[in-house]
């Protein structure tokens, strides 16, 4: 029997019904009395979350403190995470998991973390298919026993299936390459002559002539924290003419700020290093000498900004990472002093992700910009040039209380994507419709053409009904 069970007694006695939502809850109902739960199999797959139903009742919001779950959700985002990495606070979550969480909770929302690893994805890919969403909180490539192509393919599938996935890997690859630098060049803060090569008789034949027009700023695909990207320059001073092989080049890597000096030939052959493998790729772009006063980040919830970050850099320096010594310096959106940068930004979101190749995907749920200050305009206004864009598991540890608007978004996303499905079903069924119809059309059309007129009318006559008449 379904919710009943003979007592010691024989007496039949009603086990309490699980409501919709503690039905939705890996890790089962909460028993009174004891504090205990009843767990089911997959509890493993979720992160060690304690309740506020089995708390003190408080209504503070940590990182380790997930909500009641609403007992009539709209529906359901799930956040996935995995387990290690240097990213998690000291419950065992990324600090902005469950904050994320609770708001989609106070929205209406079913919501809670799942942890995958190679060795439970088949579990975990069951659980996130019933969902309606996923939100990815996964650093690219840090964890053990997680291989991140597997990881890549299931939300691949969730995403085919109808899982608006946020983010998409091929959203993630495509904006964080630093191919995107170059697919922007049309756009207001795009360089036209920057430059990508995906081999190295490209590389070695072209630099040479850039480098000619004076400093250059060389990217490898990979790497973070500023590894492999050098400011280069010929050493006194560009000449007239290409540089030869044995041309003394000076380089400065914004890793760590450090300086050498190489012959250009050298040099082209220590990058080639960065033309290997499925990914390899050099970008080559024009040196924008106000680097040097840091870098401006736009932090983004969405199609909003949330944060300007001014990345300034060490005296001397180019590289605005934190551990090369640089200083972060936090703004508001709405400061007037970003104003003409958050407008550049708002005016060309529409045209980002065309940009990109992505034109019928959504932007990143939480995603960043950085820009290189390029020469004053005439009016004496700063100009702007892309330097990066990141949406790779963005953290907003330090907004947490803008995870409403985290949530909001995620909702906004998964029901343009439901949309997005119908519509493309209807689509879909309206060709079949009109290609069947278009098909009979042809087949009837063939059947008069070779048919004798009168045998057709005493067929369509047999064919009639039969009316008797009293």
């Amino acid at each position: 029997m379904s919710n009943q069970e003979k007592s010691s007694n024989g007496r039949t006695k009603r086990q309490p019904r699980k409501t919709y939502w503690e039905a939705a809850l890996p890790w089962g109902r909460p028993s009174k009395g004891k504090g205990k739960t009843h767990k089911k199999k997959t509890r493993s797959l979720l992160c060690d979350v304690k309740n506020t139903f089995e708390s003190t009742g408080t209504d503070q919001c940590l990182d380790t403190v997930l909500k009641a779950q609403p007992k009539k959700p709209d529906g359901k985002i799930l956040v996935l995470e995995c387990r290690g990495g240097t990213d998690k606070g000291t419950s065992g979550h990324r600090r902005d998991t469950v904050p994320i969480c609770n708001a989609l909770i106070d929205m209406g929302w079913c919501s809670y973390p799942v942890f995958y690893s190679d060795k439970e994805a088949a579990h975990v890919e069951a659980e996130l298919m019933a969902a309606d969403g996923v939100v990815v909180r996964v650093n690219p490539a840090v964890y053990e026993g997680v291989t991140q192509g597997l990881l890549d393919e299931m939300l691949a599938r969730l995403a085919e299936r109808g899982v608006a996935t946020m983010s998409h890997p091929e959203t993630m690859k495509n904006m964080g390459s630093k191919m995107a630098i170059v697919k922007v060049n049309d756009l207001p803060f795009g360089m036209k002559d920057t430059f990508a090569y995906r081999d190295f008789d490209a590389w070695s034949s072209n630099f040479n002539k850039t480098i000619a027009t004076g400093p250059r700023v060389i990217k490898q695909n990979r790497g973070s924290q500023g590894e492999g990207i050098w400011v280069c320059n010929v050493k006194g001073g560009a000449s007239a003419g290409v540089p030869d092989e044995g041309t003394v080049l000076e380089l400065q890597e914004a890793k760590d700020n450090h300086r050498e000096e190489m012959s250009l030939g050298d040099f082209v052959r220590f990058c080639r290093q960065y033309l290997e493998g499925e990914d390899g790729l050099i970008v080559d772009q024009r040196f924008l000498p106000r680097i040097v006063e840091g870098e401006i980040r736009v932090n983004m919830i969405y199609d909003q900004a949330i944060e300007i970050v001014h990345k300034k850099c060490v005296d001397g320096g180019i590289s605005a990472t934190l551990a090369s010594g640089a200083k972060y310096v936090r703004y508001s959106p709405a400061d007037p002093n970003f104003a003409p940068l958050v407008a550049l930004l708002k005016d060309n979101l529409g045209k980002i992700m065309p940009a990109l190749d992505l034109a019928n995907v959504p932007l990143p749920l939480i995603w960043s910009v950085d820009f290189i200050l390029g020469p004053k305009n005439i009016d004496g206004t700063d100009s702007y040039f892309l330097g990066e864009i990141n949406c790779s598991c963005v953290g907003i540890t330090k907004q947490l209380h803008l995870c409403s608007e985290v949530a909001k978004a995620a909702i906004l996303i998964v029901q343009q994507t439901q949309t997005a499905l119908m519509n493309r079903a209807v689509t879909t069924f309206m060709e079949g419709t009109a290609q069947e119809g278009a098909c009979a059309t042809a087949s009837w059309d063939a059947t008069l053409a070779h048919a004798d007129p009168s045998q057709l009318f005493a067929d369509s006559m047999t064919e009639m009904p039969c009316h008797v008449m009293s």
